[in-house]
């Protein structure tokens, strides 16, 4: 919970650190702040993007893991791909 309503900086920090630990909402003290934290989180444009690149990439690797900008893909990668896409999903539709 943020109790800091005006500050939309601490907020967006709090929002994010929440999906770093796996969360996939955020508590509100105020109306003021529940559209931001719709906004703050949605994935960027260039999350989207990885996650598509490596959708894409383990769709053509035969269950292998592969590399995506000099990184391991695997599972546990292409689950958070699928995770990310799905929270883009879900902004677009709100």
């Amino acid at each position: 919970m943020t109790v800091a309503i005006g500050d939309d900086d601490k907020l967006r920090e709090d929002t994010r650190r929440a999906l770093r630990f796996g969360f996939g909402g955020k508590l509100c003290i105020h109306p003021r702040q529940v559209p931001l934290i719709h906004e703050f989180l949605s994935p960027t444009a260039e999350e989207v993007d990885w996650a598509r690149r490596v959708i894409a990439a383990d769709a053509t690797s035969g269950g292998a893991a592969v590399q995506i900008d000099g990184r391991m893909v695997d599972l546990p990668v292409v689950l958070q791909a699928r995770r990310t896409l799905a929270r883009a999903r879900g902004s677009q539709a709100s």
